[in-house]
Order: C-alpha cells, then sequence, then structure tokens
C-alpha cells in the first residue's frame, strides 16, 4: 500500500460516533459532494476539498478535535464511511446462501441511507451501457462485404487515373488504406 493510501486510511472504530454523525450530516446537506444528479456536483478530488474544508471549520467550531495534536481530517473519514457503506450495501445483495452471515447491521447504515441513491444510480448506468450493441467482428459477413465494397470502389477510382492492371490496382489500394501508417 502506497504511504498516500495509508495517511487517508481512517479506522471507524477510533472516531468518536458523534463527531461521524455530525459530519454525516454535515455531507448529507451538500448534496453537490454525493448527488451525481446535482448539476453542481464536484466531479473531482481538489474540488470536493474545498466543501470538506468548511466542513473541517464548522466541526473545529463546534468543538470537534482529533487526539495527539492531529488536523481534522473529515474527507479522510468519510472516505472510510463511504467505502463501508458500499462494502455493507454489496453484503445486502449477496444471496443467503452464499455464506452471507451477516446478523448484525453497521451502526452507521441508516444514517446514511441516502447514498443508496447515488449506489442505485451507478448501478443503473452499468446496466443501461451493458445494453450498447457490441462491436462487430471484424470476420463478419457484413465487414467482408465492406472490405469488398471498400477494395471495389478504390480498384475503379485508382483505374479511371491511371490505366494500371488488376494486380497493380490491388497493391495501390493497399498501400492507400495504410498511408498513414507508412512514412513516406
Amino acid at each position: 500500500m502506497s504511504k498516500r493510501k495509508r495517511q487517508n486510511y481512517i479506522c471507524l472504530k477510533d472516531i468518536e460516533d458523534v463527531l461521524i454523525e455530525a459530519l454525516i450530516n454535515k455531507v448529507h446537506i451538500r448534496t453537490e459532494i454525493w448527488d451525481r444528479n446535482n448539476p453542481a456536483y464536484v466531479k473531482n478530488n481538489h474540488e470536493s476539498h474545498r466543501f470538506f474544508d468548511e466542513i473541517n471549520r464548522e466541526l473545529v467550531q463546534e468543538g470537534f478535535e482529533t487526539t495527539e495534536g492531529n488536523s481534522l481530517n473529515s474527507a479522510a473519514i468519510w472516505s472510510s464511511l463511504k467505502k463501508e457503506f458500499y462494502r455493507q450495501l454489496s453484503k445486502e445483495n449477496l444471496p443467503s446462501d452464499s455464506g452471507n452471515t451477516q446478523d448484525k447491521k453497521w451502526k452507521w447504515m441508516d444514517h446514511m441511507e441516502f447514498m443508496r441513491t447515488t449506489r442505485d444510480d451507478t448501478q443503473e448506468r452499468m446496466d443501461t451501457s451493458s445494453q450498447i450493441p457490441k462491436k462487430t467482428p471484424r470476420n463478419s459477413t457484413k465487414m467482408q462485404a465492406l472490405k469488398e465494397d471498400l477494395n471495389g470502389t478504390l480498384s475503379k477510382g485508382i483505374e479511371s487515373l491511371i490505366g494500371v492492371q488488376e494486380n497493380d490496382t490491388k497493391k495501390i489500394a493497399v498501400l492507400l488504406i495504410h498511408r498513414p501508417m507508412l512514412k513516406f
């Protein structure tokens, strides 16, 4: 694991419940951070850190702080919460015979229920993208007909420009097709 990932990893058990609840509420209010359907949704970390800096200031003003003099990193805490939420969601979707023995519900599941819509939206987009037609195989009859049509058109065009024999026409057509790759 890289240094950067280790620095951003936050063990949620080490964070006070009151702080986590306050953070979830503050993120929930700022739909720009989590709601992809919001026109003002921030798509990159640089933009979202502006919101998390604001949240940090509010939390510090409300008396929240970290131990050992570390600065409050709400973005890293949120990242850990979000990852755990999605992990818990994926457990919910497992069939009961798959060894899913989750009896106890994660304590922040209800608080983060608003994030379920983002997961559903993402899943819906993935389902829609799977309906896009697959690429036509190169050796299909349709592709072969296109190749023959192209060769015929090129041959006629070249023969009309210069009187050459049929074997030479095919060579010229191949050169014309591959010309962008050749360095003349």
